[in-house]
């Protein structure tokens, strides 16, 4: 039995087999290369900057700081002490004390204020405001919370007067800071916010 012969593959179509191949790996490298060299060009530029305002655009979508407003509690506790307090007024003076101190920082808004706390002590009467407001600070735009501590100083730890006062009616000096009625003729005595009241402490918390 005779053995079948195989057939050959001509020369000139092994050649340009071959010449294929390589110009087929050839454009595979070059690919390659050039894929290579443009993603690291875009991660040197153009994708950090793509993150940065994606990163920009989520704080400029950060909603204000929650805060913890107890105004039905602790306003008729401050009626007590102050019939004449006008909560609105305070929130108006916050307002006006957070931006003279904040003054510094571009974009400044105060977003609410409330009543958080109210503090009595024998020598000072402590009402306790927070803020959600935001800023722009090393230039990205911050949400924050500050803590006011609105006081009435009634005296010191040994009983002697911090604030002067004399009765708007008489003229006669007023020798109870927490009295409500002049000693000599008994008109009703009407503590300035303004002129009584001060902030002790303003803060980021």
């Amino acid at each position: 039995m005779t053995p079948k012969k195989i057939p050959m593959i001509p020369l000139a179509a092994l050649v340009s087999l071959i010449f294929f191949l390589a110009i087929f790996l050839f454009l595979v490298v070059v690919f390659i290369t050039v894929f290579s060299t443009v993603k690291k060009a875009l991660n040197r530029s153009i994708l950090p900057e793509i993150r940065a305002a994606g990163q920009g655009l989520s704080e400029e979508e950060e909603p204000p700081r929650s805060l913890n407003g107890c105004e039905s509690i602790h306003l008729p506790r401050i009626l007590e002490d102050f019939p004449d307090f006008n909560i609105t007024l305070a929130y108006t003076l916050a307002e006006e004390e957070l931006r003279k101190r904040l003054s510094a920082f571009p974009e400044l808004m105060i977003h609410r204020v409330v009543l958080s706390d109210y503090k009595r002590a024998s020598y000072e009467k402590t009402v306790i405001l927070q803020a959600a407001l935001q800023y722009r600070e090393d230039g990205r735009l911050r949400q924050k919370r500050y803590l006011l501590h609105y006081s009435c100083l009634l005296g010191d730890e040994s009983g002697a007067r911090q604030i002067a006062a004399n009765c708007p009616n008489c003229g006669a000096p007023v020798s109870d800071p927490s009295a409500r009625t002049c000693e000599y003729c008994d008109s009703l005595l009407v503590h300035v916010m303004k002129n009584n009241w001060v902030f002790t402490e303003v803060k980021e918390g």
